[in-house]
């Protein structure tokens, strides 16, 4: 566990705050480069300048991490918005609330190897996917296989551990995982030259959804809303700060877990960069944003997708007014 102390760890031109608020923080994931900038907001200072102490864990899945806020165990998190409509929609009176979009495009693929013999999603038919039982991908995938023309009955589910999964494609014991679009690393550190990789990213075939978020329970909201702006200005910082600066970021990175492969982590956060994270649309409204435009065809391809007891609204998935001021959270051109 990572804590950093607001008196100990502050910028020369910034202020010491009169008081520290503790704050508890878990990704949804494994130390990966995905994951360095919310290490990277600890390590810099970013959260000590905004009067926080914040311990950064990491977590095991969006589901998981999501129960974890619900409960109390942490006070901000990370998970998916399809995991999370999923969950809000299964659990009134437990609801979350995003309250910025990282991944303004959804990370979700199936993934398979060249030499497998599947070019097309139709390709997929009567093959085995490897993915966990809750995974987001495995979950959407009757809407990516509607957009792509693939008959979903004709798909056999293999239920595996996300830490399984990509050994098992490799071995060929499963003909496609479904994983997030940077399993394309994972698969490098497998020996998997990523020319070797066929990945159908679902996006690409129409799925206009978003993908990873910053989330917390309403009350803590309610109660602590200078905590929850603070927490957004630091991460959005950092992000903007590992936009800039990836080796440092990975070497950060690199004091959670020594066993990493820097070059690895690097390049799946370049990967994130350039598919999930820097879009049109961030580069016009910022990091953190989202419109409700795409928010209800999000909230509609999931409930109707899942077959979801009701459909959540808009404002109870997300909001924005704790994100600082548009020109404070665009990223660095």
């Amino acid at each position: 566990m990572l804590t950093v102390l607001g008196a100990l760890i502050v910028a020369p031109s910034a202020a010491a705050p009169a008081q520290v608020t503790q704050v508890k923080f878990t990704t949804d994931w494994i130390w990966q480069g995905v994951y360095a900038p919310y290490v990277v907001a600890a390590a810099k200072g970013f959260f000590a300048q905004e009067g926080l102490a914040v311990d950064v864990d990491r977590g095991t899945g969006s589901a998981d991490t999501a129960v974890k806020i619900a409960a109390g165990a942490y006070d901000f998190g990370v998970v998916d918005l399809a995991v999370l409509v999923e969950f809000n929609a299964r659990n009134p009176g437990k609801e979350l609330r995003a309250i910025g979009v990282i991944y303004n495009y959804s990370p979700l693929s199936i993934m398979t190897l060249r030499n497998y013999g599947i070019a097309t999603p139709r390709d997929l038919e009567g093959r085995k996917i490897g993915a966990p039982a809750g995974s987001a991908a495995r979950v959407l995938f009757p809407a990516f296989a509607r957009a792509a023309g693939v008959d979903k009955e004709r798909i056999e589910w293999v239920t595996v551990s996300g830490a399984l999964r990509e050994p098992m494609l490799v071995r060929r014991e499963v003909d496609a995982t479904a994983p997030f679009i940077d399993a394309l690393l994972t698969l490098k550190g497998l020996g998997v030259p990523t020319e070797n990789v066929v990945v159908f990213h679902y996006p690409q075939y129409g799925l206009d959804l978003y993908g990873l978020g910053i989330v917390a329970r309403p009350e803590t909201l309610e109660r602590r809303p200078q905590v929850a702006r603070g927490v957004m200005r630091a991460i959005i910082r950092a992000w903007q700060y590992s936009l800039r600066h990836p080796d440092d970021m990975v070497e950060i990175l690199a004091t959670r877990d020594p066993l990493i492969r820097k070059d690895v982590e690097k390049e799946r956060f370049l990967l994130a960069k350039e598919r999930l994270v820097l879009t049109s649309e961030v580069n016009a409204y910022g990091i953190g944003y989202a419109s409700r435009e795409r928010l209800y065809r999000h909230i509609e391809v999931v409930t109707e997708t899942v077959g979801l007891p009701r459909r959540i609204a808009i404002d109870d998935l997300y909001t924005g007014r704790f994100l600082p001021p548009r020109e404070q959270r665009l990223p660095p051109r």
